[in-house]
């Protein structure tokens, strides 16, 4: 019986996400009763649509990288990740390297916030703070550069205006972006 699961899990794993998704979700048609021709055209265009998008992400990731590299390397870090959309969520959970938001709490009550010790044990090593996307209080962006000082965690934390960066330049970031 192991050696059975171990040749299907060999199969399904040399098929690709794009049909492993395409068979997945022709199952699901059959299963929710859409017919056999409707569930086999929803779960080839859900393959081709999830290829495409894998070809436009490899082909932005190819040519981002040797800017990613000349950045790190400027900069003496071993980041590897630049973020190139929503579309690459499966690429950012696969590099470990950089996270887009992070929060100073301590673990316990903090629903629906990043907290600094997930993002560390995921193996980040940078994070970008105060982005105009996630604005933090100068009290909050001070509590998460420390927590991210504690755990190893570079920041890169971003300014919106003049006097934004001097403040910010004070708390010492390892580095600033001005937006």
């Amino acid at each position: 019986m192991e050696n059975f699961a171990t040749q299907v899990s060999t199969v399904l794993g040399n098929l690709g996400g794009s049909v492993l998704v395409m068979i997945v979700m022709f199952v699901l048609g059959l299963v929710f009763r859409a017919g056999f021709s409707k569930s086999l055209r929803g779960g080839i265009y859900t393959g081709i649509g999830l290829a495409g998008l894998n070809v436009i992400v490899n082909q932005a990731v190819a040519q981002l990288t040797p800017a990613i590299q000349a950045f790190s390397d400027k900069f003496n870090t071993s980041i590897s990740v630049a973020d190139v959309g929503w579309g690459c969520s499966g690429i950012a959970f696969s590099w470990p390297g950089l996270a887009f938001v992070m929060d100073g709490l301590r673990p316990g009550a903090g629903m629906g916030y990043v907290l600094p010790e997930a993002l560390a044990d995921a193996g980040v090593e940078a994070t970008f703070l105060n982005h105009a996307e996630h604005p933090m209080p100068l009290a909050a962006l001070a509590k998460a550069m420390a927590r991210a000082e504690a755990l190893g965690i570079l920041t890169i934390v971003c300014a919106d205006t003049v006097e934004e960066a001097k403040a910010i330049a004070m708390l010492h970031p390892d580095i600033m972006v001005c937006e």
